[in-house]
């Protein structure tokens, strides 16, 4: 033994069961470091998960000095010894402490029937989505979805930069987003929700009851810009609202009628749908172009309270759709065609109405937890009914109807 060592030391060098024990303890110390560290237990606040993080590496490599290093020297220099009993000793306390008020915190439930989430959907959807909410929730009293509802750019932005897990979208995600979503959250499911079609609407003092596809392509470009140049009319001036102007309703026409090119001068951004019926209730002068949602209804489950709306889900009973009578919904042609069409689900079900779109809900919750939930929910025969009542054609559920006037 080396003869500068003081007198009063006592060898404390590891053998047997002892040396055994010690490296299985400082694994354990810094394993939960490790642990703690890359958010293994999901702290609600971060900075208590790197004051734990810390304390248990710091912990643990402070057992391996001691195991290994009998002198204690760099504690000591750091210290001094009856410092570094201390610092142990407060970093215990501090564990503790941590340890207590995490056990006694109820944490968050997030089932795929409970737990908070909020969602993201291409406004134009809003009608349909506020119905599924609404019935999702009163089913499963334990969950909160906030819907947010905003163009759809913004909403497939939402998901890209990991905001939220679920939208509602009229265009799929691209290949490399749909790569970039599964590799961020381990998983990302599509699927067609339902058609929906775009609806022409008028006030109803407005004598026009019939455009073709071309007429409408025309208004749109500004070829046409006065009533009387389609049909005789006391009108003049036509003024075509949108919702807004990164709305997908907005982008579906450009791209289907003008082929990308840009809107006449007379063409305007209400804000919202709810702005663009106003605008056509009150202006003779005025198309409004919006989702058939906003202007058709199940005739029954309109005046339904939601317990008796949920009740009928279960009833496989004929859907009875009319539209909104304080506007007037155009019928459209194709420009082959002599005959013309409204958007009622049985014909924008095999075609004849020439304006619809694909509504798509994309979802990058695992399964289990409340996004995939609702997911499941929307895809589901409750959530395709939902729709159906809305006037929109289900992916899964073919239109069955009646007053097809």
């Amino acid at each position: 033994m080396d003869e500068n060592i003081n007198d009063n030391y006592i060898d404390r060098s590891p053998k047997g069961m002892r040396l055994v024990f010690g490296i299985f303890m400082i694994a354990i110390y810094l394993g939960m470091g490790a642990l703690v560290l890359i958010d293994f237990f999901q702290f609600e606040w971060q900075w208590m998960r790197y004051v734990m993080a810390t304390v248990f590496i710091v912990y643990g490599i402070w057992r391996a000095e001691r195991l290994f290093d009998p002198r204690f020297k760099a504690t000591r220099r750091f210290f001094g010894r009856k410092g570094s009993d201390a610092a142990v000793i407060a970093a215990c306390v501090v564990s503790m402490a941590i340890f207590s008020s995490c056990g006694n915190r109820p944490k968050p439930q997030n089932t795929s029937t409970s737990g908070l989430i909020s969602i993201v959907c291409d406004e134009s959807f809003q009608n349909i989505i506020n119905q599924e909410v609404e019935v999702f929730e009163y089913t499963y009293p334990k969950a909160n979805i906030i819907p947010i509802y905003a163009d759809e750019h913004a909403a497939i932005d939402s998901l890209i930069s990991l905001k939220t897990q679920f939208i509602v979208t009229a265009h799929q995600l691209k290949p490399e987003q749909v790569e970039y979503v599964r590799q961020e959250r381990g998983t990302c499911f599509t699927q067609k929700i339902a058609v929906d079609a775009i609806a022409l609407i008028v006030n109803p003092k407005n004598p026009i009851e019939i455009l073709s596809m071309s007429e409408i392509g025309e208004i749109l470009s500004g070829k046409v810009t006065r009533w009387d140049e389609l049909s005789p009319s006391k009108l003049d001036s036509i003024l075509v609202v949108f919702d807004h102007q990164g709305s997908s309703t907005a982008r579906y026409m450009k791209d289907s009628l003008l082929a990308g090119a840009d809107f006449a001068k007379n063409v305007y951004a209400a804000g919202s749908t709810p702005e663009v019926y106003e605008a056509v209730a009150k202006r003779k002068g005025a198309i409004g172009i919006i989702g058939v949602s906003w202007v058709s209804s199940d005739m029954k489950a309109k005046t339904m309270s939601i317990e008796e709306r949920v009740a009928n889900l279960k009833e496989n009973d004929v859907t009875q759709t009319e539209f909104d009578t304080n506007i007037k919904v155009l019928k459209v042609r194709r420009d082959d065609s002599i005959e013309a069409f409204k958007p009622y689900q049985a014909y924008i079900y095999d075609g004849s109405y020439p304006l619809y779109r694909p509504i798509y809900a994309i979802c990058a919750g695992v399964m289990g937890s409340l996004p995939h939930g609702f997911f499941s929910f929307v895809t589901g025969f409750n959530g395709q009914k939902i729709i159906q009542q809305t006037g929109v054609l289900p992916a899964t559920i073919q239109p069955r109807m009646v007053n097809l006037n």
